[in-house]
């Protein structure tokens, strides 16, 4: 019920004189911060950054603060070289260093100084990103779908017969080849003899006996002229 009350009290002094005094500001603070102590909230309830001090909680006014803007500092190459580098491969004091880069808010800063508590309060000016997820088109799906080839099956050596009777009857078809095929295939191999081949085979046939006809007998030669 204490919390309460003083947070009667403060929407009384706000809607009545607002934050224009400076004693009414000091008054208002700390009724804020008695509040937020009793309440135990961590100040949930209460807006800090943009709208009032995260100190003492003082609205911002024209007359009880003032405003900088802090610009990006960029790192100079040496640190920049430190920062892309794999922490395995540096130093305790390099991998400090690091880190205490990182850890820094990137952009230009926003820098409230209170005249009440005499603290600043910063405001980063760059947005988080929000990380999006990405929807696969149904479209992209389709035409990897129709890209794929479709696997092309080995011949059949056999043609679909029944392997076991073809191999149990290889033999007698390779051997009973047609007449013109082993014609064709001497002629191949006759193509094929060299010169001096050819000659000691022709010597050779020349040199064979002559095969004598045999004289026709005495009654054979009546019967013919009968």
């Amino acid at each position: 019920m204490e919390g309460d009350a003083i947070m009667k009290k403060y929407n009384f002094l706000n809607a009545k004189f607002g934050c224009q005094d400076r004693s009414l500001a000091i008054i208002k603070s700390n009724l804020m911060f008695k509040f937020k102590e009793l309440t135990k909230e961590g100040g949930s309830e209460l807006e800090t950054g943009l709208s009032c001090c995260q100190w003492c909680l003082n609205t911002w006014s024209p007359e009880l603060c003032s405003v900088n803007l802090r610009p990006q500092k960029n790192p100079k190459r040496r640190i920049r070289a430190l920062m892309k580098k794999d922490l395995t491969m540096l130093n305790k004091y390099q991998q400090k260093l690091v880190a205490k880069l990182k850890s820094r808010v990137p952009g230009n800063i926003l820098v409230f100084k209170c005249h009440i508590c005499k603290k600043s309060t910063l405001v980063p000016m760059r947005k988080e990103k929000t990380e999006t997820a990405h929807e696969e088109d149904d479209s992209l799906k389709f035409d990897e779908e129709v890209k794929k080839k479709k696997k092309r099956k080995r011949k059949d050596v056999f043609a679909g017969l029944n392997a076991v009777v073809l191999q149990n009857y290889k033999k007698p078809l390779d051997s009973a080849l047609p007449v013109k095929s082993i014609k064709h295939a001497s002629k191949k191999s006759a193509k094929k003899l060299s010169l001096q081949q050819q000659v000691r085979i022709h010597q050779a046939l020349s040199q064979a006996p002559s095969v004598q006809k045999k004289k026709p007998s005495l009654l054979a030669t009546f019967l013919d002229n009968m």
